[in-house]
């Protein structure tokens, strides 16, 4: 499982998460580190795609970005297009 499409079962079943989360998911769940830079680097490449978004949240007095997947991030995961 590429790394995009493991950022994007982690996020599938849930409402939001921020990076280190995510991160720890990753880790948890999929077996998979990533550092934060190349955490960001996929959330960019997946926000432009539109298959994410994200919001902020205040968080012990901070403001934290949430990701969430999009629809099209739904049809991905589910139905993924052949890689040209």
């Amino acid at each position: 499982m590429d790394k995009a499409r493991a950022v994007l079962t982690v996020l599938e079943c849930d409402n939001g998460k921020p990076g280190y989360e995510i991160i720890k998911a990753l880790e948890n769940q999929r077996h998979i580190k990533v550092g934060l830079p190349t955490l960001y680097d996929l959330l960019r490449e997946l926000e432009e795609g539109g298959f994410i978004r994200w919001e902020t949240r205040p968080e012990h007095g901070r403001q934290r970005k949430y990701f969430f997947l999009t629809e099209a991030g739904r049809i991905k995961l589910n139905f993924p297009l052949p890689k040209s």
